[in-house]
């Protein structure tokens, strides 16, 4: 597997300790909302899904919005 690196050391140690995390999240989620509704299974796994996914989009849109500025900083200007 190919090793990002950015002038120091590659980000294998982060994405291993990211991808330990969300099991942990995920599960912590879905017991708070498992306790939470304790009479409705279905209702809860919904909403922990519904949860998930907007924590998702939210990322995603945050990484995008800063993907976008920093085109806009090192854009070069059009020769005129």
């Amino acid at each position: 597997m190919t090793k990002l690196s950015v002038n120091g050391p590659s980000f294998d140690n982060l994405r291993h300790t990211l991808a330990a995390l969300w099991p942990v999240y995920t599960c912590g989620l879905a017991y708070l909302i498992g306790t939470a509704l304790s009479g409705f299974p279905l209702a809860s796994a919904i909403i922990a899904g519904v949860v998930t996914t907007i924590a998702i989009g939210v990322v995603f849109l945050y990484l995008r919005r800063v993907r976008t500025q920093k085109r806009k900083e090192f854009a070069t200007p059009a020769v005129e």
